[in-house]
């Protein structure tokens, strides 16, 4: 899983202007999907209106099922999937 984010995520504050920061970010990215990091981040910055955009971008490889993978064949291309 690769999980992207900009930095109005890392920099996102709370009333106390603590700011949600790389660790926070760190401990939410192991959470299973987006709503999940998104609850936490709206609830670490309550009400407060965002100073900056919240852009998330995931990418997850969940491998092949069985009934997709194909070996190669003597004299075919390494274009496997096709």
């Amino acid at each position: 899983r690769v999980l992207l984010v900009t930095d109005g995520v890392t920099e996102a504050e709370n009333a106390y202007g603590d700011r949600f920061g790389d660790i926070e970010l760190d401990a939410v990215a192991r959470l299973d999907n987006l709503r999940d990091i998104l609850q936490r981040l709206y609830a670490f910055q309550r009400n407060l209106k965002a100073e900056d955009d919240w852009t998330f971008f995931e990418l997850s490889y969940l491998g092949l099922q069985p009934d997709q993978a194909r070996p190669l064949e003597t004299g075919q291309n390494s274009n496997w999937l096709t």
